[in-house]
């Protein structure tokens, strides 16, 4: 009788270790789905949180650069000393590469750039790429400007400057010229206005004293 009790009692123990052994299983089980669950959400919090930090587009507007010019392919050469006589019509003919960021360039021809009693002699704006691009086989634009002489210029050595800038680098005031000069691109040709034949290579009173604009 006593041996039978304990029997049942033994058996009665063990069943309830394997219910709480089932029951531990059941709540790791549990836990581990729970961590799983968690595992997830972090991960995809993660993704929209690096979506969230990209850095912006850049929304800034375009900054147009300083031109640069094909001196090599001028017209007239910028190594020969132009001959030229009162009421002469001459053509200065450049071509030049530079992104323009949407904004109009401006060419000017100056006589005597830089010193007393300097001049604008012509302009012209060009528009942009954007406004006008180019053919798909050519990567240079070309500006012309035209210098006609009058009878106010004295006769002997003068200067002619070619200058291209941005439109906003330009004064708004007269005479209109550019502001900064390391936006500017420029060439020169010398030349001798009504000489005698036998000086007309020999460049002689040549522009001097001072400037009459501030960048110069």
């Amino acid at each position: 009788m006593v041996e039978a009790m304990v029997s049942s009692g033994d058996d009665q123990l063990e069943t309830r270790l394997e219910q709480r052994l089932i029951e531990l299983l059941g709540r790791l089980r549990f836990m581990g789905a729970c961590l799983c669950s968690m595992s997830a959400c972090l991960c995809s919090m993660s993704a929209l949180s690096g979506c969230a930090i990209q850095a912006p587009p850049d929304l800034s507007d375009p900054v147009p650069e300083r031109p640069n010019l094909n001196v090599f392919s001028a017209n007239p050469l910028v190594t020969q000393v132009l001959i030229a006589e009162s009421n002469q019509r001459i053509n200065f003919n450049i071509p030049f590469t530079g992104d323009d960021g949407g904004e109009r360039y401006i060419a000017q021809l100056w006589l005597d750039w830089g010193f007393e009693g300097a001049r604008l002699v012509d302009q012209v704006a060009i528009l942009p790429l954007s406004e006008a691009p180019l053919p798909d086989d050519q990567e240079e634009r070309e500006v012309s400007l035209t210098w006609q002489l009058t009878g106010l210029i004295s006769a002997g050595c003068h200067i002619l400057t070619l200058q291209i800038t941005p439109k906003s680098n330009v004064s708004d005031s007269l005479p209109f010229h550019p502001v900064e000069s390391s936006l500017v691109a420029s060439t020169t040709w010398w030349t001798n206005v009504d000489v005698h034949f036998a000086e007309q290579q020999t460049l002689k009173d040549c522009p001097s004293g001072p400037s009459t604009f501030a960048n110069q």
